[in-house]
Formats: C-alpha cells, structure tokens, sequence
C-alpha cells in the first residue's frame, strides 16, 4: 500500500526483505514483520511487536524481562542475529526481548525451526533476525517522535537519514521511561486487596548509527552500531511486593562488513564486537566477544550455488561467580548449497561443525525441498519440507558457575522435521498468503539445573529429552479499492512439548511455560490519512511449578491521522492497550496492567 500526494496519505507498502542465508533455507518457513508495525510500534519492545505479528508465546515477568518460548522449546533455543551476528547472553544463552526497542531495527524477520547449519548453536526452536538497509537514494530524511501514556510512561525519537547516492549515514536515538505503578488486585487468605504496583520503573535509551558507503556499483562496505541502557528495577512477585531487586544491562554492539560481488562470486568478510553487562543488585558481570568471519559465495552452474565460509569467536568472561576470568575460543566452518534440478524444485543442503576449546560440538546438516505445484502470475502454492540436526553448546553459567557448573556437559541435539503448503494469490488491488506447517522435533540430552539429596546447590545435567510438535497457520490480505487500504493478518499456533524420559514422573507431561494453544490477528484499515489498527491475542493455558495459569484474550486499538504539507508530514495518534481491560498473568506471581493509554506525535521531513 503506497503513499500517494495531496490529502490522501495512504499506508507505506508492507516490504519483504531478504535475511542472512534466506537462498539456502530451502524448506523453512519465515515471515516478516510489516514496516507499518515496525514504524507504529516503534516504542514498543520486540516482545510485544512480534507477539501482535505472529504465534510466539513470550514469558513477561510483569512489566519487566520477556523472554520466548519458540516451538515448545526453552527460551535458550532460540537465536537472535542482529545483522549477521548472534547476539544471544553467551553467559546466559538467551535473549531478553525487552530490551530490544522495535525501533533499533529497520526490520525484523522470524525464521521457525531449526536452523543450526545456517547460523550455528542455539538456533533448535527458531530464529530471529534484526538487520538495517540501504536504499542509495539521495536525499535528507528526519523525524522527531514524542510519545507519553499511563504509568508514567514517556517516549522520545530523534532519526536523521542522510544520503548522497553514495555514503549513506542513519542515526537514531531514543529515550524511553516509565514508572509501571499500575494498580491490580491482589489475591490472599485475607480476601482480594486493591494495590498499587511498585518497584517496576524503568528508563530505557539507546543510540543506533548505521553508514553504508559505496565504492563501486559491485562492493560497498557497512558499519553498525548500537549502543543501548536499561536501567530498571524488577517487578516484584504479587506475595512479595517489597522486594527491590534491581538490574542495569548495557550492551555496545559494532560490526563491520565488506560486500563485493564479481565474476569470481560474492565475497563478504565481517568484523564484530560484542560487550554485554549485566548488573544484578550491584554486582556486575560482563562478557566481551571478539568475532572475525569470511564467507564466499560461487554460482557453479545456472541453478547451482555454493557459498562455505568460516566464523571465528574469542570470548572474555569476567564474571564473579566463576571464580575468575575466563577465556574461550570458538570456530565454525560451514557449506551451503542450492540446487534447482529443474525450474519448479528448489534444493539446499547444508552442513556446519563448530569447533570450541576443551568441548566437542556435534556436526549439524541440514536438507530442504521446496517444489512449486502451481506458479503463475496470479497463482503460487508450493510445498516446502526441512529435515535437519541442531544443537546447543552449554552456556557459560552450565559450564564455568561456582558452585555448581558442569564441564561434563555435553551440546544439546535436536532432530527436526517440518513439512507445510503455501498458498500465494495476487492482483491488481489485493494479495493473498496462506501457510500451513507441521512440525516435529526430537530434542536430547535437554539441560536441567537440579539438586541432589545432601547438596545445598543447584547443578546442570543432561537428563532430559523433550518431544515437541505442532501446526502453524499463517495468514495475510491486503487490498486497496477507492481510498481504502485495508490488511489483516491471523497466525495460529499448536505446540505439543512434552517430557520423553519414560522413568520420568514428568513423562508425557507439557513443558512449563508452553501453551498449546496460542494466536494473534490484526486489522489496519486507512482512509483520507486517517488509519486505525485492531490487534487481537490470545494465550492458553500455562503448566507452572505450583499451578495452571488461566487463558486470556487481549486486545489493543490505535487510530491516527497523517497530516501532509508539502515535504512535511505530521502524524497524530492515540493507542488504547488492553482495551478490554482484562485482568490476567502471564508469568506466575507477577501482576499485569488493565486498560492504559499512549499518545504520541511525530514529526517527518524529506527532502
């Protein structure tokens, strides 16, 4: 749906862009999250954006850390790349979403199922990717954004885009606080008492700087970078309200890239620095990560392509709970592949092996088939299959936490198996897409922290294996008649992920924090600058450690209007969360917010 000039602002075209290695994920399913969502949402945080876009489960401790449940996996199986890069805690081995604001990204694609030979360790459940572009169109672009809304929530932008055709310089910053101090009722032997919360403020900023220069038609060269500051207390447990823990994580994050493309084939060198803290009730941990890698790229034949290339990762961990300083080096080599026998069949085979110091990393393959039944100008539908072996390299904390951690771990394994149908139909004035996916994978040697009988601390062992499967719907319409632009979208998701150690008391039993039933929808309507936006989610019941929490729906509505004068445009907005107002948990023990608002005004020049 594109802009149009005079009093008619109609909504930006919903773009696809490309992620690392998409040639060579033959067979996998990936979606992308729409630029209206992404420019709409910008003060939201990535848990929250994809959860409106997709059937992720995110874990939301209050108004605190989000983190996901992909597949019926844990939230540690899941890989975040940020333009090229894994930017997962190594300590850890997971991402917290919240403290990834949708506006760091130009745009955000998700990749389901595994997809360890294309990017390595962690990537068991699914995959998501965060990366910047570049049009190389000249001009000036900036824009100012003020936001505020309920519980002390307040919201400031500033991006600038400059461009010459040839160097392109895009800066963003951001500040965002909020005091959280909602008011909830609170369930006890003494009846149901109204509350405030407290203990849950946070302030938020960051600064993003992108340039991409040009020095011929056929190679450019990239730096990103990405400097960000969550300074917050963690909302307390409804039992405990006077609990005030605190956590500051900062994180600088820098990678460089050079592109050329020549009749030898593409060849692409990158450079990368990763410096995460995490501060928790004043006692810091900090891990540095140094990463050199080097991919080449080869078309052999018309419809044979390789592409092998090699990852290098020196780590410095400097963590009080290790007793010290520790150091690791890490080493992928990998080859990718894609075949098309003839013009309706696509094929990728793939296979990488990851070499890490005092640790043996499995080998992890990877084969796709996509085969088009039907391809028209109209009409696609296509059948997509993946077969593939993934895995997980403890983390630090499995490894190196005293007391407690393990050296005799081994990786996390995985065998995955997904196979769906995508349906593709367009026009002049409307598109359709519909996919339908099944899944299947087999998970072994799963990590759990336990105690032993006489043991005061908890250990890491390899005791579990994990069964998870499921169907994925995806959909998405958009049509333009007269001065209307309408799209909707719904992603509906079944995950079965249970407990498969027989001996096991927990055999057969779904995994916590997973629901087997979980969906969203969305409905954008625009008119004569005008446009609105109706999001729906739901999220079925969840097994905890003491309880079964209770399904809910939720609803958020926006509306707004775009306001044109000449290369300036004003846009004025109003968004409504939980417009039902609906009481609910998320995470056990922890209290959500009812109805609230956000107003916000942003200001746009192109020149």
């Amino acid at each position: 749906m594109a802009q149009s000039s005079g009093d008619t602002v109609r909504l930006e075209e919903i773009r696809i862009y490309g992620i690392p290695q998409k040639e060579y994920a033959a067979g996998s399913k990936i979606t992308h999250v729409d630029s209206f969502a992404l420019r709409h949402h910008a003060s939201s945080n990535l848990a929250e954006l994809i959860a409106q876009r997709s059937p992720l489960y995110f874990k939301t401790y209050g108004a605190g850390i989000a983190t996901v449940a992909f597949r019926g996996t844990s939230a540690n199986h899941t890989a975040v790349l940020w333009n090229g890069i894994n930017i997962n805690s190594i300590s850890l081995g997971l991402s917290d979403f919240s403290t990834f604001p949708a506006a760091a990204s130009d745009n955000v694609s998700i990749q389901y199922g595994s997809s360890s030979a294309l990017y390595g360790s962690g990537a068991i459940g699914g995959t998501i990717h965060m990366y910047g572009e570049t049009a190389w169109e000249e001009g000036f672009k900036g824009s100012l954004r003020q936001e505020v809304g309920s519980f002390g929530h307040y919201y400031s932008e500033v991006a600038v885009n400059m461009s010459n055709g040839r160097v392109e310089n895009k800066t963003k910053a951001f500040l965002k606080s909020a005091q959280n101090d909602f008011p909830y009722k609170a369930k006890g032997i003494n009846g149901v008492r109204e509350m405030k919360q407290a203990n849950a403020d946070l302030q938020h900023t960051g600064v993003i700087q992108d340039i991409y220069y040009r020095i011929h038609s056929n190679q450019y060269v990239s730096l990103n970078f990405w400097y960000n500051r969550l300074d917050r207390n963690i909302q307390p447990p409804i039992s405990s309200p006077q609990n005030q823990d605190h956590q500051l994580d900062e994180n600088v994050r820098i990678v460089a890239n050079y592109h050329l493309n020549n009749r030898w084939g593409y060849f692409n060198p990158r450079l990368g620095y990763l410096y995460d803290v995490i501060n928790f009730n004043g006692e810091p941990s900090a891990t540095q990560r140094y990463i050199a890698a080097l991919q080449h790229e080869i078309k052999l034949r018309h419809n044979l392509k390789i592409s092998g290339g090699a990852d290098f990762t020196h780590i410095k961990a400097d963590v009080k709970g290790y007793g010290g300083e520790k150091q690791e080096d890490r080493a992928d080599v990998f080859l990718l592949s894609k075949y098309s026998p003839w013009e309706r069949l696509r094929v990728s085979l793939n296979v990488r092996q990851s070499f890490v110091t005092n640790f043996d990393a499995p080998i992890a393959p990877s084969l796709g088939l996509e085969y088009a039944v039907w391809n028209n100008e109209k009409m696609t539908i296509e059948w997509k299959s993946n077969l593939s072996r993934s895995y997980r390299i403890p983390t630090l904390n499995d490894r190196h936490w005293s007391p407690g951690g393990n050296l005799e771990l081994e990786s996390e394994t995985g065998f995955t198996y997904e196979s769906g149908v995508a349906f593709s139909s367009q026009s002049e004035q409307s598109k359709l897409v519909l996919e339908l996916t099944g899944y299947f994978n087999n998970v072994d040697n799963w990590i759990i922290w336990l105690t032993s009988p006489g043991q005061s601390y908890w250990s890491p062992e390899n005791i579990d294996k994990v069964h998870a499967r499921g169907l994925e719907i995806s959909s998405s319409w958009s049509s333009t008649f007269g001065e209307w632009d309408m799209a909707l979208g719904a992603n509906y998701a079944f995950s079965r992920a249970t407990h498969a150690n027989k001996p096991d008391r927990k055999y057969g039993q779904q995994l916590m924090y997973v629901p087997k039933h979980n969906g969203a929808a969305y409905v954008i309507a625009n008119f004569r600058g005008w446009y609105s936006e109706l999001n729906a989610q739901y999220t079925g019941s969840r097994l905890t450690t003491i309880d079964i929490l209770e399904p809910y729906w939720l609803a958020h509505f926006s509306f707004g209007k775009n306001m044109t004068f000449g290369g300036h445009l004003l846009t004025a907005s109003l968004k409504i969360n939980n417009l039902l107002n609906k009481e609910y948990i998320n995470y056990e023990s922890r209290a959500m917010p009812g109805r609230n608002y956000n107003l916000s005004l942003t200001y746009t020049l192109n020149k």
